[in-house]
């Protein structure tokens, strides 16, 4: 039998709960993975690739399907930079001088942005009210099924309802049905409804900012802030 090498481990923090978690760096197994995502050039088989690459990492028992989507594309990027390098020289084309610029982007520099508000509770008024969670991964799946952006919303809105309250009463979204949770959302005031656009319109997300002075002496900047801008590194 062949001899089996050791892996190191890294331990990252989860950005939504702080919470920490032990994770061995990708092998070449895992790096076969995100190739063949990449040589399919479909959107949607980056998240998977990625989920699958964090689950066989995981030296925990832990259920990826809990983590928000910002934790997984923030430990997807630790894991690329503990593993392969931390930094990666990427090309881009100007959109005003159409010129390609080289730059090295260094992982351990990027960041999680939160908003500096963003309400989790929301009240309906004087006793009832709801709290929201953050996407998970999952949601992702589910977007793919709407056929448009209304019915793409209702599928984000439902997926982030943690809990309705009325009172001391609680209502836990896992015990109704879809159509059932839209039909309560459909009869919120729709100052409660903007409420929950807000929440959904500034989740924490990715960032890295490349900043430079294209050949027009213009100062110009690109802003690295989704699972597809990192993909590639």
């Amino acid at each position: 039998m062949l001899p089996k090498c050791d892996t190191p481990l890294i331990t990252v923090e989860l950005p939504s709960s702080k919470r920490k978690i032990k994770l061995r760096l990708m092998k070449t197994k895992e790096e076969k993975i995100l190739l063949m995502a990449k040589e399919s050039s479909q959107d949607g088989d980056i998240l998977p690739a990625v989920q699958q690459v964090i689950n066989n990492c995981l030296k925990e028992k832990i259920d990826i399907d809990t983590f928000s989507l910002f934790d997984i594309e923030w430990i997807f990027v630790q894991l690329i930079s503990a593993s392969v390098n931390n930094i990666s020289e990427v090309s881009y084309q100007d959109n005003e001088d159409k010129k390609q610029y080289k730059f090295k982007i260094d992982l351990t520099q990027v960041k999680i942005i939160f908003p500096e508000v963003n309400e989790k509770e929301i009240a309906i008024n004087s006793k009832m009210g709801l709290t929201l969670k953050y996407p998970n991964g999952n949601i992702v799946e589910e977007l793919k099924k709407t056929t448009t952006e209304l019915e793409s919303l209702d599928v984000l809105i439902v997926d982030c309802i943690e809990k309705i309250f009325d009172g001391e009463k609680i209502y836990t979204p896992k015990d109704y049905t879809k159509e059932e949770l839209i039909e309560f959302i459909d009869n919120l005031d729709i100052k409660v409804y903007r409420k929950i656009q807000q929440f959904l319109e500034n989740l924490p997300k990715l960032n890295y900012v490349i900043e430079y002075k294209n050949s027009l002496g213009n100062d110009r900047k690109i802003v690295l802030e989704n699972l597809r801008d990192f993909f590639s590194f």
